[in-house]
């Protein structure tokens, strides 16, 4: 493995917009185009019992779109693309594995009654909520049972697989639980797409590339039969077949590696870039007069923000339109819809979006006028 990308900045930035201690150090696999994060904390632990994944509020999801005028949570989105996706696959029992909150299930189920879904996860966490639509039968924690092995024809991995410390285990596990001819419905965050921000999250401890998930799936008994990049806006969906026999791994395309690989240091430097900026926006913007500074986005790059603006102290919080967020701090700041914010012209603002999409976003947002030339975007 060699080094891409070595944080300069002694916290790290969770999943779950949180900051721990550590750099972030993410490192790329010459064989397969794979990158992977150096583990800060004891997975096991974390994942039991620090791993809250939009808090304990059953209700709390993440806003993924706003479509005339309509919040789409990403739940929502999930399931009604697992249910296209799958509908002309003959699928009626099917294990969400690694499955958190396991809302994207009860969605599914929701919209398609006859499909009877299993859950497992590493916690306890959401115990009570998944017996509210699901039996104790067709629940597990920790560890799958043996009477599970070859009973399903899917089970859906929704942003697990970067969270593993061993991939290629956890995939051999979903395979065994797999009947033959049966599918794995994976989605991962696609780091190669707008979601450019995924490298640096260290909790995702693995960064997939298509020659490196193709290596992977293969080596465990899959066959790929469909990758799509476009139904979900940062991540990619990987569909696989589990085919019968011993695996028959497919080795790596070079260049395809090759190119996986450059990508990955074009966004070690996008990230480096975007650090040198915004130490040069905030020496403009303190020697010009900004009083105040809000960040817009209390999510991965907001946070990111934060932690690399020097002078903490004339940040005064954060701005973002999803509810469940406005009931929490960040950072131990607070977070306002745009429309409750109240703006000054000597006021700035750091824009905690994917690049190509904050610029559209405060465009159509005329009480950010005012501050035009105090903005910064990634």
């Amino acid at each position: 493995m060699n080094e891409v990308f070595h944080s300069g900045a002694e916290m790290s930035i969770t999943s779950l917009a949180a900051l721990v201690p550590g750099k972030t150090v993410v490192s790329v696999c010459a064989h397969c185009g794979h990158l992977e994060t150096s583990s800060l904390f004891d997975l096991d632990q974390y994942y039991d019992t620090g791993y809250k994944i939009g808090g304990i509020n059953a209700e709390e999801d993440d806003l993924y779109a706003i479509e005339s005028g309509r919040m789409v949570f990403r739940s929502e989105h999930m399931a009604s693309v697992l249910l296209q996706k799958t509908s002309n696959l003959g699928i009626t029992t099917l294990l969400d594995y690694g499955c958190g909150k396991s809302l994207t299930s009860q969605r599914a189920m929701a919209d398609n009654p006859d499909l009877d879904i299993y859950l497992f996860d590493v916690s306890r966490d959401y115990e009570a909520f998944w017996k509210s639509f699901r039996p104790d039968e067709k629940l597990s924690f920790f560890n799958t049972p043996l009477s599970w092995n070859g009973s399903f024809n899917c089970v859906t991995s929704f942003f697990s697989l970067e969270h593993v410390p061993f991939p290629r285990d956890s995939v051999a596990r979903i395979r065994s639980l797999l009947r033959n001819g049966g599918y794995l419905y994976a989605i991962v965050p696609n780091i190669y797409s707008v979601n450019r921000a995924d490298l640096l999250v260290v909790d995702h401890l693995h960064h997939y590339s298509l020659s490196s998930m193709k290596y992977c799936l293969s080596s465990c008994g899959f066959e790929l039969i469909e990758v799509d990049n476009l139904s979900h806006q940062q991540a990619s969906i990987y569909i696989a077949k589990a085919v019968a026999g011993q695996p028959s791994r497919i080795e790596p395309d070079p260049a395809e590696v090759q190119e996986s690989i450059q990508d990955a240091y074009k966004l070690a430097d996008f990230w480096q870039g975007v650090e040198a900026r915004l130490l040069e926006f905030e020496v403009r913007a303190t020697t010009s007069g900004v009083g105040r500074i809000f960040i817009y986005g209390a999510g991965i790059v907001g946070i990111f923000l934060y932690s690399r603006f020097r002078n903490k102290q004339i940040i005064a919080g954060f701005i973002d339109s999803n509810l469940h967020k406005q009931k929490k701090r960040y950072c131990g700041l607070p977070v306002v819809s745009p429309s409750a914010v109240q703006l000054a012209p000597s006021d700035g603002l750091l824009v905690g979006l994917n690049a190509g999409v904050g610029e559209p976003v405060i465009a159509s947002m005329r009480q950010f006028e005012q501050i035009a030339k105090n903005i910064f975007f990634c």
